[in-house]
């Protein structure tokens, strides 16, 4: 599996959980998803990602060009803020 997270603070905690679960398969990819380059994969997904993302049409498209089956976005619909994550 392979994480693409801006935030290094959670990427270290995901390492960390998943190490204690014993989970071995996780790569971590620094930065934003607008700007790294990785390889296609069976599924795409995304948590609370798209809030504050300036350019979604962009963000989605991009999400479709690297899904072979199929793109997972989970957004909580009540949230009325919009930032730039930049």
């Amino acid at each position: 599996m392979k994480v693409v997270e801006p935030s290094a603070e959670i990427g270290e905690v995901l390492s960390t959980e998943a190490k204690e679960a014993k989970i071995e398969n996780v790569s971590i990819v620094r930065g934003l998803w607008q700007e790294v380059d990785v390889d296609p994969a069976q599924v795409v997904f995304c948590a609370k990602t798209i809030y504050g993302v300036a350019d979604v049409e962009t963000f989605i498209l991009k999400l479709e060009s690297h899904a072979v089956d199929q793109v997972l976005i989970l957004a909580d619909v009540r949230v009325a803020v919009t930032f730039d994550a930049r």
